[in-house]
């Protein structure tokens, strides 16, 4: 049992994911919050009138929204000797050539055999 202060719309819980289904807060209706259980947040539709409230919850070991990686993928991408090809939706329905050959004039359609 935790005890922790109302002061806002919504309070960050904990730092790991909640398990859910086992979020609780005592003398308070479920139905006058959500628990979002992947980042710990509570949210309240109807805020309690006392200054302070017990909860009561288990946690898993890890954080499930945060992000994991071993390199960052910005410093990788600096090493690059090339720029990478980054596919664009917009540019590509502007209606522009599908390959741009520069000045060499081409015929005929592209396919693969």
């Amino acid at each position: 049992m935790r005890k922790i202060q109302v002061f806002n719309d919504s309070l960050i819980i904990d730092s790991l994911s909640i398990i859910p289904h086992s979020f609780f807060i005592t003398d308070i209706d479920t139905s006058d919050y959500t628990i979002d259980d992947a980042k710990a947040l509570l949210r309240w539709k109807k805020r309690p009138l006392t200054d302070s409230i017990f909860i009561i919850y288990r946690v898993f070991p890890q954080n499930f929204t945060k992000r994991y990686f071993h390199k960052d993928a910005k410093q990788i991408e600096q090493s690059f000797a090339i720029t990478p090809f980054y596919y664009d939706a917009i540019q590509a329905n502007s209606g522009g050539a599908f390959i741009d050959f520069g000045n060499v004039d081409y015929n005929g359609s592209f396919g693969r055999a």
